[in-house]
């Protein structure tokens, strides 16, 4: 299990297999998430690839601040999104240093 702090924020990221994290977003100190999400570290960590969250996704700033504590090698960010039209949206966050 991996954990950071982020300001007054924690992120708990438990492994489900190899390079599959768990991460679940804790808004307080206190012991209930209100995010979380699958975490598939590809290509040597450079890409995480997201599926299965609940709750509102982490913002680039989020990101930014869980690649240095948790995916140190993470450049990159993808996800689908659905689009109003039904069909599935490939997306990419640069996570640039």
């Amino acid at each position: 299990m991996r954990t950071a702090t982020l300001s007054d924020q924690r992120l708990v990221a438990s492994i489900l297999a190899p390079g599959v994290h768990l991460v679940r977003f804790f808004p307080d100190a206190g012991r209930h998430y209100d995010r979380m999400i699958v975490v598939t570290e590809r290509n040597g960590g450079r890409e995480l690839h997201l599926s299965g969250w609940i709750g509102k996704p982490l913002d680039r700033s989020e990101w930014l601040a869980a690649r240095d504590a948790l995916f140190p090698a993470a450049e990159v960010v993808v996800f689908e999104r659905l689009r109003a039209d039904g069909v599935f949206s490939h997306r990419r966050l640069p996570l640039r240093r």
